[in-house]
């Protein structure tokens, strides 16, 4: 591995909180989301539900926290706006950086 990109390896393995940050946000707003579309509309659409989230997860779980914590806030309001606005902010340092490693944008004469 040349140089730049070892220590592009080395500066997002020391992010490690953020994977786990996103992972936990992801796992815990989905389980309220189907306990709360259980509730409203049965086990078949939670069912379904479930399976519509779960294509979510395929990028990554940021995406799936982000748009959970969205439907946590605008759709049932159980939460305040602070849910969504941390997972946008989390899923979009989790972008930068990921864009940053597969890209080698901090070192554009690299290749």
């Amino acid at each position: 591995m040349n140089e730049p990109l070892e220590d592009m390896v080395r500066r997002r393995q020391k992010l490690w909180w953020l994977a786990a940050l996103n992972s936990l946000g992801a796992l815990m707003s989905v389980a309220w989301l189907l306990y709360l579309v259980f509730e409203a509309a049965g086990f078949w659409r939670m069912v379904f539900a479930g399976i519509l989230l779960s294509f979510l997860l395929w990028p990554g779980p940021a995406l799936l926290f982000a748009v959970a914590a969205s439907i946590l806030c605008f759709h049932y309001s159980v939460v305040g706006l602070w849910l969504p606005i941390f997972s946008y902010c989390s899923a979009g340092i989790a972008l930068v950086l990921d864009l940053r490693l597969a890209y080698r944008l901090d070192y554009p004469d690299a290749s």
